[in-house]
């Protein structure tokens, strides 16, 4: 469940930039690791994105957020310490790709060790995907 609250060290947030969501792993003000381009969120230069760490208001960019909490039915597969560990590993990274690997890709990634979107499953649901 996404909810409004100040995020904790290894929890996933959520910015809305309008149409879409930014996703990252808080670990605290000054480090937030998230598959982005420095200048954007690089949906119109994939070339340009990388994992990228940033302050917690760059990452913002003035936007509402949310942080993802964990219940049974969405615990991570990692703890805190390895979910950021996992994260700081893959900075620098590319190959960003819109469907197959964007930020939300890369936080469930780090947290349940699988590359998922549920944004580009809505997407294939309203086109008569799966």
């Amino acid at each position: 469940m996404w909810i409004s609250k100040k995020p904790h060290f290894g929890q996933a947030v959520r910015v809305k930039r309008g149409f879409y969501d930014h996703y990252g792993i808080y670990a605290d003000d000054k480090t937030v690791i998230h598959f982005s381009a420095l200048d954007d969120d690089g949906l119109l230069h994939p070339e340009k994105v990388k994992v990228i760490v940033t302050d917690f208001n760059t990452f913002l960019k003035g936007d509402s957020y949310e942080v993802l909490e964990y219940d049974e039915t969405n615990k991570p597969i990692r703890n805190e310490m390895e979910i950021v560990s996992y994260a700081l590993s893959m900075v620098g990274t590319g190959g960003y790709n819109l469907f197959t690997n964007n930020c939300e890709h890369f936080v469930n990634d780090c947290l349940y060790g699988k590359k998922t979107s549920s944004q580009i499953d809505s997407i294939k649901m309203l086109f008569g995907g799966k």
